[in-house]
């Protein structure tokens, strides 16, 4: 496979994975841009999950600190302090089914009520219908 093997310890269940991304891209975690809606009869292979990276180690680590995929254009107030403490929030994707040589799909579920883009086609519209209501 082309590109850099990037290897990430997932924390949530002490899972390993192995990556492959592009060359140099900006961060080898976050890719998630490049996750498409499915074309027409084909079903997702991911889905979205919020995941909070939290104020403790190792994500505090200077090392680590590159490898979290987005950022803050302003830094938050200082009355957020008060809140939860979160480093930033972010998603992760999390496969369907085991998948190999394959690309991405994520149900975009777009509004039933607004018009679709050309590209579009829903995966389960009475889903998607009770969603956005």
């Amino acid at each position: 496979m082309e590109g850099i093997k990037v290897s990430a310890m997932v924390t949530y269940n002490n899972a390993y994975a192995e990556l492959y991304v592009a060359q140099n891209p900006r961060n080898p975690l976050g890719v998630g841009h490049m996750i498409n809606h499915p074309p027409a009869n084909e079903l997702p292979n991911v889905i979205a999950f919020p995941y909070d990276f939290p104020m403790r180690e190792p994500f505090t680590k200077e090392e680590h600190i590159p490898l979290i995929p987005n950022s803050f254009i302003d830094q938050p107030s200082r009355l957020s302090m008060f809140g939860k403490r979160i480093l930033i929030h972010s998603l992760a994707f999390i496969s369907l089914r085991e998948i190999e040589d394959e690309e991405l799909f994520l149900n975009y579920r777009y509004n039933p009520n607004l018009p679709y883009p050309e590209w579009y086609t829903p995966v389960d519209l009475e889903s998607d219908k009770l969603l956005w209501g």
